[in-house]
């Protein structure tokens, strides 16, 4: 198995993903010309980055691997997952069978409510929630990462100064949103 990911490596990542929203899509191009000028820092950030993102890889490799399987519940259920653009959320148990373990249960929860007519609802055992909360955060960091920087943005207070500036405010004070957000991961 590869090394964890490391707290520095995941700040590294939370915070190039927010400083390019920040920048407008600048930050990127402004690293990758500095870690062709051999700073270190812009080299080691590069490695974080890196790191994180072929972990992510990883695992959508296996949920790949995984929902190929046509009769896969544990695929299904996964697809589901990655595929929405919001995390898995119910609202009340009821009686059906998971799609997971294939059980009866009255603790099963539904994972999508069609929006569309032939889709199918799927339901899962509340104790497989979590991972598929997880599964989801997982997947979605990118996005997540994203909307949270620009929720960040609109908050009048930070959007005075320069792009340095705003990345610097950001990183004092999304520091502990990126500490918790690892922890929990």
């Amino acid at each position: 198995m590869a090394d964890a990911i490391t707290y520095e490596a995941f700040k590294a990542f939370f915070c190039s993903k927010a400083f390019d929203v920040i920048g407008n899509g600048s930050y990127r191009s402004f690293l990758v010309r500095c870690r062709d000028n051999n700073d270190e820092w812009a080299l080691q950030t590069h490695r974080h980055i890196s790191a994180v993102t072929e972990r992510i890889r990883g695992v959508t490799v296996l949920l790949t691997q995984l929902r190929r399987g046509p009769t896969s519940g544990l695929g299904i259920a996964c697809k589901h997952i990655i595929t929405n653009t919001t995390p898995p959320s119910h609202s009340a148990c009821t009686w059906n069978v998971c799609q997971i373990s294939g059980q009866h249960s009255a603790d099963c929860v539904e994972l999508t409510r069609s929006q569309h007519k032939t889709a199918c609802p799927v339901y899962v055992h509340i104790k497989y929630i979590r991972f598929l909360h997880l599964l989801w955060f997982v997947c979605k960091i990118e996005h997540v990462i994203r909307n949270y920087t620009r929720h960040w943005l609109r908050d009048s207070k930070h959007v005075d100064g320069s792009v340095a500036v705003m990345c610097t405010r950001f990183s004092e004070v999304c520091a502990v949103s990126s500490e918790r957000w690892f922890c929990r991961s």
